[in-house]
C-alpha cells in the first residue's frame, strides 16, 4: 500500500465514493426499509413482519443481506468519523455542564450487548463511551461466523467471552489515546490540564475488572502518570441489583412466617424447593 497518508485517503475516498454509485442502484424505498430495520433494531424477520404489517410485500431474505452487504462499508465509515468527532469534543470542549476538561479526568462506561440474550449469540458489539456526555469514543464487534460481505474474521471463542474480550481491546485503545494524543490536543488549544485517565464504570465482573487492574500496574511500572490511579467504578445499577437479590437470599432462608405473597415458580418456570420460596413485600 500507499506510505503516503494523503494518497491512502484519496484512495479510501474513491473506495467509498465508488460504493455510494453502487448503492444508488438499488431502489431507494428498499434502502429506507433496510436502514429502518437496522436502526430499530430489526434482522429480516422482524423487516418482514412490519412490512406484513404495512400491507406491503417484504424483499427476500437474500435481497435484504445484499442490501445490508452494500450498505455496511457506509455505516461503518459513518460510525468511525463519529467517533473521532467524540474524542476530539471530549478534549476540546470537555464536560460542557460544568465547565471542566473531561480529560483531564477522564471516566468512561463500557458495555458488551449481544444480538440475542443469554451469551449466546454469534454477533456481540462492545463500545467504551465517555460517562459525562454518554459519546461512543471506541467499539468493537465480533461475529462467530465470517462473511465474505464483512470485513469481520471469524470470533473464534465463546459468546460469552465477548465481554470480556470487547473491554481489553477497548481499555488498550483508550489507555493508547490517552497516552499518545490527548496531551498533545490539549496544548494544540492551550488548554491548562494534565490528561488524565481515571476510571471505568463496570458491572462488578472480574473477567473485565482485571484489566483495569493490570493497566493501571503496567503504567506504575512504565512511570505513566496518566494512568497510573485508573480505577473501576462499579455500576450503580449492578450494585442495587445485587444487593436485591441477596435480600431474597436472606429473606427466603429466614422469613418464614410472614403473610406476604409467595413466589412459587422462578422465572424459567421451575418450581422453587420447599422452604427457599421467595417473599415479596417482607423488605
Amino acid at each position: 500500500g500507499s506510505s503516503n497518508p494523503a494518497e491512502d485517503e484519496d484512495m479510501e475516498d474513491e473506495e467509498m465514493e465508488e460504493a455510494v454509485r453502487r448503492t444508488k442502484t438499488f431502489s431507494g424505498e428498499a434502502v429506507r426499509a433496510v436502514l429502518g430495520a437496522l436502526l430499530s433494531g430489526q434482522q429480516y424477520k422482524g423487516y418482514a413482519t412490519s412490512a406484513v404489517a404495512a400491507g406491503m410485500v417484504p424483499m427476500s431474505p437474500q435481497t435484504f443481506r445484499r442490501y445490508v452487504a452494500r450498505l455496511s462499508p457506509l455505516i461503518q465509515r459513518v460510525a468511525e468519523e463519529s467517533m473521532e468527532l467524540v474524542r476530539h469534543a471530549v478534549v476540546r470542549y470537555g464536560d460542557v455542564h460544568h465547565g471542566g476538561v473531561v480529560a483531564s479526568d477522564l471516566i468512561v462506561t463500557n458495555d458488551c450487548f449481544w444480538q440475542t440474550r443469554g451469551h449466546h449469540s454469534s454477533n456481540g458489539t462492545a463500545t467504551m463511551c465517555e460517562l459525562s456526555s454518554g459519546g461512543v469514543l471506541f467499539r468493537r464487534h465480533f461475529c462467530k461466523k465470517a462473511n465474505v460481505s464483512s470485513e469481520f474474521p471469524a470470533y473464534e471463542q465463546t459468546a460469552k467471552s465477548m465481554d470480556a474480550e470487547g473491554f481489553r481491546q477497548l481499555l488498550e485503545a483508550t489507555v493508547a489515546w490517552m497516552e499518545d494524543d490527548v496531551q498533545d490536543l490539549l496544548d494544540s488549544f492551550s488548554i491548562r490540564a494534565k490528561a488524565k485517565f481515571s476510571g471505568v464504570v463496570l458491572d462488578g465482573d472480574s473477567s473485565t475488572d482485571r484489566h483495569v487492574h493490570d493497566a493501571r500496574r503496567k503504567a506504575i511500572r512504565e512511570g505513566s502518570t496518566v494512568c497510573s490511579d485508573l480505577q473501576v467504578r462499579p455500576c450503580v445499577n449492578h450494585l442495587a441489583k445485587n444487593i436485591s437479590k441477596k435480600a431474597y437470599e436472606y429473606g427466603a432462608a429466614h422469613h418464614t412466617t410472614c403473610s406476604c405473597p409467595v413466589k412459587t415458580r422462578k422465572a424459567d418456570g421451575v418450581a422453587y424447593e420447599r422452604g427457599t420460596r421467595e417473599h415479596i413485600g417482607c423488605y
